[in-house]
């Protein structure tokens, strides 16, 4: 038998976000993306487009390897990152052959050729997408929260062109509509946080 939610139990879940600690975490994660997407992205780009440029000259070759070998060592620091703060319980991946013991070559075809290298790979891709689309969505609605939740304090301020607060009413209105942004925001923050979760579960977790 299904029931209907009292809007009352609607409002405390919309609100209640505040008060679980896993949403500060969550936040975290996603607002550590941006500095992390980015260097990952300088990473990749780096890498592979310096290394097959150079792959001609022979020298390209090491760079690409040290890319792919980079590449599993951040992806390495990203599974224990959402293990930390997203509540995954992602399992270590495998490991890479010994050059000392299996020898260079063993090493390199195994480096090429495991799933768990391509894997690193598309995660740290998703992960600086993330981290873009995080730093942009944190931009747009953090300034337009703050500016309206400003706005009692007086003056006059425009949201994107659009809105232009410049009277004593628009000024009260502007508050609630801040903090209803601002916790949408909050909303939308920690369900991108559990997708990425998501996400990280299915690349960086072990193969079965």
């Amino acid at each position: 038998m299904s029931t209907t939610r009292a809007p009352t139990d609607h409002l405390r879940s919309f609100v209640g976000v505040l008060g679980d600690r896993q949403t500060y975490r969550r936040i975290l994660y996603l607002l550590a993306a941006i500095p992390l997407g980015f260097l990952y992205y300088i990473v990749l780009a780096f890498g592979f487009v310096f290394g097959v440029a150079l792959a001609v000259f022979v020298v390209g070759i090491p760079i690409l390897l040290a890319t792919l070998v980079l590449a599993r060592l951040l992806a390495e620091g990203e599974r224990q990152l959402a293990n930390a703060l997203l509540d995954t319980d992602i399992a270590p991946r495998d490991n890479l052959p010994s050059l000392s013991e299996d020898g260079v070559l063993a090493a390199v075809s195994a480096l090429v050729r495991s799933n768990t290298t391509w894997r690193s790979v598309a995660f740290l891709v998703v992960k600086s997408l993330v981290g873009f689309l995080t730093w942009l969505f944190v931009l747009l609605t953090g300034v337009g929260a703050l500016v309206l939740l400003l706005a009692p304090l007086g003056g006059t301020a425009t949201i994107l062109d659009i809105w232009t607060i410049d009277t004593a009413a628009e000024r009260l209105l502007a508050f609630p509509l801040g903090v209803l942004l601002a916790l949408t925001a909050i909303h939308v923050l920690v369900a991108a946080a559990d997708q990425t979760g998501d996400i990280a579960v299915a690349l960086l977790g072990s193969e079965e």
